[in-house]
C-alpha cells in the first residue's frame, strides 16, 4: 500500500459554492425535485410542534414496548396531547410512561436540531430569511433554556440537552454546522450569546466526561474542538486537541498500526469516524487544516481500512458488540460520500457522484477522471 505522509497536502479546504448551486437546482430537474422535497420535509417540520423547556430528554433506547421490547413507531405528534398511547409493528397500544415520553423528547430534540441546520442550509440556498430566522430562533431557544434543564449523570458523565454526553456531543456537530451557516445571517451580539451561552459551557462539560483511550471519549473531544474552532476560544482548542486525553492522543493510542479502531468492533470503528470528520470538514475550511494534517491522514486510511479485511460478497467481519446489526459494507458508504470534501480520492469522488445531499449540491464532486490520477492512491494516508 501506497502511504502518504502528513505534510504532503493531499486534503483539500471544503468550498461552499451557493450561486453555482441556485443554478443547478434551477436547470437540473433531478436536482430540482431533491429540492422540492427537502423544502416540503422542513416546511412540514416548520409548521409542527415547537420546543418546550419543560421537555427533559430521556434515553432513547426506552422508545419501546414493555411487552415485547419492540421499537415504537415515532412521529411528531406528542404523546398525551395528541395522541393518548403509542405503537409498534407488533404491539399496536403502548401506553405512555414517563421513561417513554423522555425517550420521544430524545427523539424530536435531535431531529429539531437538525431541521435547524437544514432550515440554514435551505436559507443560503433561496436567500430566503424566513429559513435563517427560524434556524437561528432554535439556537436562541437552547441558549435561553440550556442551564434550566436538569445536569444528567445517568452514564459516564454530566449532560443537559440530551441524557448523556455521547448525545450532546453529537448534536453539537449539527449545531455548530448551523451557527457557520448562519454566521452572515445573525447580528454578531446575537451569535455571541449562542456561543458563550450554549456552545461554550456545553464544551466544557464534555470534557468532564471519559479521561480515558475509548471510541465515545474521541467522540467528545472532537465535538469540544468544534466548538473552540467555530467560537475562537484558543485555550478549549488546545485542551480538546493536545491536552490528557485530547484527540490527538485518542488517535495516536487507539488507532492501530492496521489503521482499525483498537476496541475491535467496525461499529466503534465508523463511530469515532463520524465523530472527527466534521471537525475535520471545519478546521480546513476555517484556514487551519494544517494543525490537524496528521489526524486527517490517520482518519482517511481508517475509512478505507476495512476495505482489506472485507468478504467476498462485501460484507465485513462482526467481531465485537455488534450483535443487533447487520454487517456493515465496505467500503463506508455515507461516511466516503461526506468526507470526499476534505479527504478526497477516487473511491470518495465515486461514492460523492452517486448521492445527492447538500454537500454534493453546494461543492459538487469532480467529473469522473478529472482529478483522480492527481490524487493519492486508494487506501492512502498516514503511516
Amino acid at each position: 500500500m501506497q502511504l502518504v505522509e502528513a505534510g504532503d497536502s493531499w486534503w483539500r479546504r471544503p468550498q461552499q459554492d451557493w450561486e453555482r448551486a441556485r443554478r443547478r437546482v434551477r436547470e437540473d430537474p433531478d436536482w430540482a425535485a431533491w429540492l422540492e422535497r427537502q423544502e416540503s420535509t422542513l416546511a412540514a417540520w416548520m409548521k409542527g410542534s415547537a420546543e418546550r423547556v419543560e421537555w427533559v430528554t430521556g434515553w432513547g433506547h426506552e422508545f419501546v414496548s414493555p411487552r415485547d421490547g419492540s421499537y415504537l413507531t415515532w412521529t411528531p405528534e406528542i404523546p398525551g396531547e395528541d395522541r393518548a398511547t403509542l405503537s409498534s409493528p407488533s404491539d399496536p397500544s403502548v401506553e405512555i410512561t414517563p421513561a417513554i415520553f423522555r425517550a420521544w423528547v430524545t427523539k424530536f430534540r435531535g431531529r429539531n436540531i437538525i431541521r435547524a441546520k437544514d432550515a440554514a442550509r435551505m436559507g443560503r440556498l433561496l436567500e430566503d430569511d424566513r429559513y435563517l430566522e427560524w434556524a437561528a430562533q432554535q439556537l436562541d431557544f437552547y441558549a435561553e433554556h440550556w442551564r434550566e434543564w436538569p445536569v444528567q449523570n445517568r452514564f459516564y458523565g454530566p449532560s443537559r440537552l440530551f441524557a448523556q454526553p455521547l448525545m450532546d456531543a453529537a448534536y453539537l456537530n449539527h449545531l455548530m454546522q448551523a451557527y457557520r451557516l448562519l454566521e452572515p445571517y445573525a447580528e454578531p451580539n446575537r451569535r455571541q450569546r449562542w456561543a458563550q451561552e450554549l456552545f461554550l459551557p456545553q464544551a466544557r462539560m464534555l470534557g468532564e466526561s471519559m479521561p480515558r483511550i475509548h471510541n465515545i471519549a474521541g467522540f467528545l473531544r472532537a465535538a469540544a474542538a468544534h466548538v473552540a474552532l467555530e467560537c475562537g476560544d484558543e485555550e478549549l482548542w488546545r485542551e480538546a486537541i493536545d491536552g490528557p486525553w485530547g484527540l490527538r492522543q485518542q488517535l495516536e493510542e487507539g488507532v492501530t498500526s492496521d489503521y482499525f479502531w483498537f476496541e475491535q468492533s467496525i461499529g466503534y470503528h465508523e463511530f469515532i469516524i463520524s465523530g472527527v470528520v466534521p471537525l475535520l470538514h471545519a478546521a480546513a475550511a476555517r484556514g487551519r487544516g494544517a494543525e490537524l494534517e496528521r489526524e486527517m491522514a490517520i482518519v482517511r486510511n481508517m475509512i478505507h481500512a476495512p476495505n482489506g479485511v472485507r468478504f467476498a460478497d462485501s460484507t465485513l467481519p462482526n467481531p465485537a458488540d455488534n450483535a443487533a446489526l447487520r454487517l456493515r459494507y465496505a467500503p463506508l458508504n455515507e461516511i466516503l460520500r461526506n468526507s470526499y470534501r476534505v479527504l478526497p480520492d477516487a473511491l470518495s469522488h465515486q461514492e460523492a457522484r452517486s448521492a445527492r445531499n447538500w454537500h454534493t449540491l453546494i461543492d459538487p464532486p469532480p467529473a469522473a477522471g478529472e482529478v483522480e490520477a492527481a490524487m493519492p492512491a486508494y487506501g492512502a494516508g498516514c503511516p
